[in-house]
């Protein structure tokens, strides 16, 4: 029987021919066009609507089947899973509150304190509704902090571990395609539960 607490790591292998976690060139190239040619306002449109359809998702999808979890497979820029929908959330709400925190600093024209780790970050398996409390939250504190602290500068610069070094509008364009990436997931693995209840 394999392990609840090595599953979701397991399982998270990409089909494109990387390992897990390697983004491929061409999303790499896609995320750096998009914060060259995005103003402040089109970032924060993103993350607004996407935010919302998340929740759309989330508020029409029963309770008891928020938390089932679900193997979804890679897509670009996203590795393959093995999460609930709940666990999507809770995974976004701490996204969504680093890449703030980091926004704040930047803003300030302090360099962050720490290495920014969510492209490791693992959400809990037991995610329920306060992941989804916690992504509600988080977004609401990243839109008023972007509509205070915008439009960011985009000289100070601040690492992340897997596209390179961000400008604050980097990483604000990074939050809102993140939103963008996992709210595909989260379609994903609502229509994986649908099929199951009309087997």
């Amino acid at each position: 029987m394999v392990s609840v607490t090595t599953l979701p790591i397991a399982l998270q292998t990409s089909t494109m021919g990387l390992p897990a976690g390697v983004v491929p060139p061409l999303v790499r190239a896609a995320v750096r066009l998009f914060c060259t040619v995005s103003t402040h306002d089109m970032a924060l449109r993103l993350f607004r609507r996407e935010a919302r359809l998340i929740l759309a998702l989330l508020e029409d999808l029963p309770a008891r089947q928020g938390g089932v979890r679900v193997l979804t497979d890679s897509m670009p820029g996203l590795d393959g899973r093995y999460w609930s929908a709940f666990m999507v959330a809770d995974y976004l709400g701490f996204l969504v509150e680093e890449v703030r925190g980091i926004l704040e600093e930047l803003a300030a024209g302090r360099p962050p304190g720490k290495k920014a780790f969510m492209a490791d970050h693992r959400p809990r398996v037991g995610a329920g509704l306060e992941g989804v409390r916690r992504f509600i939250a988080a977004v609401m504190g990243f839109e008023a902090a972007a509509e205070q602290l915008g439009p960011f500068d985009r000289r100070a610069k601040h690492e992340h571990p897997r596209f390179g070094l961000l400008c604050a509008h980097g990483w604000h364009c990074f939050a809102a395609l993140s939103l963008y990436l996992n709210r595909k997931q989260i379609e994903r693995i609502v229509k994986r539960l649908e099929a199951r209840a009309e087997a």
